[in-house]
């Protein structure tokens, strides 16, 4: 599926429809395999990365965006804070202790590599350089940290009806934009907009059984995480109706411990995820 996002038989991949003579941007596949544990809030995950230099230029280093560590006590953003004499009452206890994301093990195509983080932007010194038309692969261990908290961030957790529901918003280490007209974005993350690569999602995320999740992407697996019966009892008219479905929908959801969702978009600049609890209609 990558191979077919890069090729000339995708109409809507870009070297297929240049906007001028010289344009170029760079390709990202992402392949991702995320546990979100609901009980600590943690999502720990492995990413590994290939990406593809289509610039005429060589590239010594590459950065990356880790945004949720604009978040924690100490950051730039809580600088910004300060200087506009706004007060951060509320720390989580995750934010207390500076956890935003925390990226282990990182490697470029198998090689150790030295990285310098800077709040939310990681620089990485590549092994060897990446010349023009070549490609490289990072694989990295990571853990991103739901949080309560005082600061506006669309990643975040939230109690409602007493379950907590999950907003997962630029929640995996994102490499930064090199482009044509300013070379790479190393803009900290001030809680503005956000720049970023299109290019290929495929995601496998691991969750409690009794939650519903929304994700970027188109679902793989859908007979395994929803099959017709389990289909059948969420379809929105059995709570209109109220056909007494209480019970049954909630031990069908019950009998495994996990499920593992895989999902698969192309031409996507950013992965997203919320989850929230089946809460049966009462």
């Amino acid at each position: 599926m990558i191979l077919f996002f890069v090729s000339k038989n995708n109409k809507s991949y870009w070297q297929n429809k240049k906007p001028y003579q010289g344009y170029w941007q760079q390709d990202v596949a992402y392949k991702i395999n995320a546990n979100i544990n609901e009980r600590t809030r943690i999502i720990d995950a492995t990413q590994e990365l290939t990406y593809w230099n289509n610039s005429p230029d060589t590239l010594k280093f590459v950065y990356f965006h880790l945004y949720q560590n604009a978040f924690t006590k100490g950051s730039y953003l809580e600088e910004l804070h300060k200087v506009n004499h706004k007060t951060i009452k509320k720390y989580g206890k995750y934010q207390e202790q500076g956890l935003g994301t925390i990226v282990q093990n990182l490697k470029v195509n198998g090689q150790t590599a030295k990285i310098q983080i800077d709040n939310t932007l990681m620089r990485v010194d590549l092994p060897y350089p990446l010349a023009p038309n070549d490609s490289i692969v990072f694989d990295m261990n990571f853990k991103t940290f739901f949080d309560y908290g005082q600061f506006r961030r669309r990643m975040a957790v939230y109690d409602s009806y007493g379950f907590p529901h999950f907003n997962g918003v630029h929640w995996y280490p994102r490499i930064s934009v090199y482009d044509i007209k300013k070379g790479w974005d190393t803009d900290q993350h001030l809680n503005k907009e956000l720049y970023g690569d299109y290019g290929v999602f495929d995601v496998k995320l691991t969750f409690a059984s009794n939650y519903i999740v929304e994700a970027t992407g188109a679902l793989q697996n859908e007979n395994e995480v929803l099959p017709s019966e389990l289909r059948e009892k969420l379809d929105v008219k059995n709570f209109a109706k109220n056909h007494g479905m209480k019970n049954q929908a909630l031990s069908f959801l019950m009998i495994a411990t996990n499920k593992n969702l895989a999902l698969y978009s192309k031409q996507c600049s950013r992965f997203c995820i919320h989850r929230r609890p089946f809460i049966p209609h009462r």
